[in-house]
């Protein structure tokens, strides 16, 4: 009696075994019926790529699903102080970015009326005007900038806080969504 070969994967085992049976119904091309080591070949590249497609398939979604598990988590776990501090720190980055392209845009606008070439005389204390407009903006847009670096900073101290919490909710759902 010949022994059995241990296996050593399970999805692999069955995966060949849905090829081989998808094989039988749509019947084989001739070149491959006295072929069994082409046969052999064959069931094992397209058991390969139906692995390969499936993991991939599910790998574009599960980063998504990490998320939402680590978000709610952070929810929960650090209650409405991290929900506030979530909000303020998206909300000074949002500003941060506002402030920076309106300076970049006002930027723009002048170098544009300057490059049609006012009158001598009074382009110089155009520009000095525009100048120091244009720094008040670009302070602005740093202090923005600064304000929401130090709530992202406040932000991350708190997350790792919640990091056992978060760990634990991560997990579960990878082993819920694997195990579906």
């Amino acid at each position: 009696m010949p022994q059995a070969l241990p296996v050593h994967s399970w999805p692999q085992t069955l995966t060949d075994w849905a090829v081989i049976q998808a094989m039988e119904r749509a019947g084989l091309p001739d070149c491959l019926r006295d072929q069994p080591a082409l046969q052999a070949a064959l069931v094992s590249l397209l058991s390969a790529a139906v692995r390969l497609k499936t993991v991939f398939d599910r790998l574009k979604d599960i980063d998504a699903h990490l998320k939402s598990a680590t978000e709610s988590a952070c929810e929960q776990a650090g209650g409405s102080a991290y929900i506030a501090l979530r909000d303020a720190s998206a909300g000074a980055t949002r500003r941060s970015l506002a402030s920076y392209a309106r300076t970049h845009h006002e930027w723009n606008a002048k170098q544009q009326l300057y490059d049609l070439g006012p009158d001598e005389g009074q382009f110089d204390a155009e520009q000095r005007e525009t100048a120091k407009i244009l720094r008040a903006m670009i302070d602005e847009a740093a202090a923005d900038e600064a304000h929401a670096l130090a709530l992202q900073e406040q932000l991350d101290a708190l997350r790792r806080k919640l990091g056992p919490a978060v760990r634990a909710a991560r997990h579960r759902a990878a082993r819920a969504y694997w195990a579906q």
